[in-house]
């Protein structure tokens, strides 16, 4: 689904028509979410695995395609996990446990894994800090 071939008229009057319905019961903070109906209802919320918006084109990207053929005949329910947080807060996992929870092959997963890492080594070379001064003496993860 393409927010361009979307009209701005129509894109208004679904924004009003839900707005009222979902504002007062969508939580705010994490403390507020954390206790909340699972799989989340709240598909449009940031931390929600189920779609990927492209900032740029503003294209929605269903991430579940095997769950239904549309957003609108999903079995939520079949969701390994429906919000970011959640796994967050679930600690350490398998790449292949990761790799069901995002509807990605582990192989995949490896190659996410790895280009973090030296993105992330690539901004502590040049921010000046060095990895004992976060980490202290141990091994970097």
């Amino acid at each position: 689904m393409s927010v361009r071939r979307t009209s701005k008229i129509s894109l208004r009057v679904l924004q009003y028509e839900y707005a009222e319905e979902t504002e007062p019961l969508r939580p705010r903070t994490r403390g507020e979410c954390q206790g909340g109906p699972r799989p989340c209802p709240f598909v449009s919320c940031k931390y929600h695995l189920a779609i990927d918006v492209n900032p740029r084109s503003g294209a929605i990207k269903f991430n579940f395609p095997v769950l239904g053929e549309s957003m609108l005949d999903v079995d939520w329910d079949r969701m390994p996990c429906s919000c970011a947080l959640d796994v967050a807060d679930q600690g350490g996992m398998t790449l292949e446990r990761v790799g069901e929870i995002m509807n990605l092959t582990r192989e995949r997963v490896r190659q996410t894994e790895a280009l973090a890492f030296q993105h992330g080594r690539e901004s502590l070379d040049s921010s000046g800090y060095t990895k004992q001064d976060f980490f202290g003496d141990e091994d970097e993860p």
